[in-house]
């Protein structure tokens, strides 16, 4: 606006936001909630049993070991090094109906670096969170290339080396790894990580003497089977 400027009502003359906090919304699928302590889902007699916790109103001043840390890096240039870190306030109380994602308010402390002269984190930056989740317990980490048709490995007996074919239902996924908790599969058990051309059910295996126990690779022999 230029000096001198008639304006009308209601005419906005400028933009105010706060400098020493910042919320962004951060969007994660609705499947991976279950790995996540959020604060809402801290008991209530936990909260109600101490009344510090709670403010004016209704709403709840979280202790801050109820409110998961975020590390947020820059999306724009992922290898700068520079990183934020903030606290995940809430999570949104309905899915996104496209994406069924859930968007995480993210509580950030001085953003622009104004105490701790830290590279800001400017309005409207895109940028990748990292949420530290439960820890997994009596599961199986399976390489992705062992999982064939989306939900299917082949395991080996290991006293009698035969191939049997398991339907699997992951817990977690990404690009490298399948995460998998099967009591039926006993401990010890063998799983093919090569491809299997033709793989039935009950042939003898041989596990190759050159590749180490943790990595072998099976293929099917004898009658039936590929040499």
């Amino acid at each position: 606006m230029a000096p001198g400027q008639l304006v009308g009502p209601g005419a906005p003359l400028g933009e105010v936001f706060s400098v020493d906090t910042l919320e962004l919304r951060l969007p994660i699928a609705g499947r991976d909630l279950r790995f996540l302590d959020l604060p809402e889902q801290v008991r209530h007699h936990e909260i109600a049993s101490d009344p510090g916790y709670w403010s004016a109103g209704l709403q709840v001043d979280w202790p801050e070991n109820a409110m998961p840390e975020v590390v947020l890096t820059d999306s724009l240039n992922p290898t700068s090094g520079i990183r934020w870190t903030g606290r995940i306030l809430r999570a949104e109380s309905a899915l996104d109906e496209n994406t069924l994602d859930v968007l995480l308010l993210v509580h950030v402390e001085d953003p622009f670096g104004l105490d701790s002269a830290s590279v800001p984190l400017r309005l409207g930056q895109p940028v990748n969170g990292s949420i530290r989740g439960r820890t997994l317990t009596n599961v199986m980490v399976l390489p992705r290339s062992a999982v064939r048709e989306l939900d299917r490995v082949h395991l080996v007996d290991p006293q009698t080396r035969t191939l049997s074919t398991r339907r699997i239902t992951p817990l977690w996924s990404d690009e490298e790894q399948v995460v998998v908790r099967d009591p039926s599969i006993a401990d010890g058990t063998f799983v093919a990580t090569t491809h299997l051309v033709y793989a039935p059910e009950g042939s003898t295996v041989e596990i190759l003497p050159d590749v180490a126990v943790g990595s072998a690779t099976a293929v099917p022999s004898g009658k039936g089977g590929t040499p």
